[in-house]
């Protein structure tokens, strides 16, 4: 006999997702709370400064990470934009329980609002570790470029989201507002 588990509500958002594998394992570990967040060391014990490598604001938490920080923030608002979204940016979790509600669907437009979350949630971690292990650091619009490329060129292996794609800006043209 099988062991009967409990189904977890984010499950749609991470197995149905086209996005890159190295996209959905970090956004599988976001959503578990198990990155290695600034917050979360210094609970471990380790002695080090809390404060959001990219806007030098707030305690870096996921919560801050993913969308509260001004960088982040901009990042995911200019995203949803791009996919036609007019609504503003939300805290992590109700991000989360939105994106579960918006993209359950089998349609491009659902399976397109999966993949983005799993490329913004991988390419502003990256950006974090760059600026932390590297000191360098990119735009806001630079990062969102990256990303709306990047879900370009994965979404070509799958023809479930070219219709889709062909609506989708390459680059957005609001860059700058």
């Amino acid at each position: 006999m099988q062991e009967e588990f409990q189904k977890v509500a984010w499950r749609k958002v991470i197995c149905n997702n086209y996005g890159h594998p190295k996209w959905i394992f970090i956004l599988r570990l976001a959503i578990l709370e198990r990155l290695a967040i600034k917050e979360r060391l210094a609970r471990w014990g380790v002695n080090i400064e809390t404060t959001c490598a990219l806007c030098q604001q707030g305690i870096e938490t996921v919560q801050h990470l993913f969308f509260e920080c001004e960088m982040t923030g901009t990042i995911w608002q200019q995203l949803l934009h791009w996919q036609g979204i007019q609504r503003k940016k939300l805290k992590w979790q109700e991000e989360l329980t939105w994106i579960q509600r918006v993209a359950k669907g089998r349609s491009g437009g659902a399976a397109l609002c999966r993949m983005t979350l799993a490329a913004a949630v991988y390419y502003i971690w990256q950006e974090r570790n760059n600026v932390i292990f590297k000191q360098e650091k990119r735009t806001a619009a630079s990062i969102v470029r990256k990303i709306i490329q990047e879900i370009h060129l994965r979404a070509t292996m799958f023809p479930r989201l070219e219709r889709t794609m062909t609506k989708a800006n390459w680059y957005l043209d609001t860059m700058e507002q």
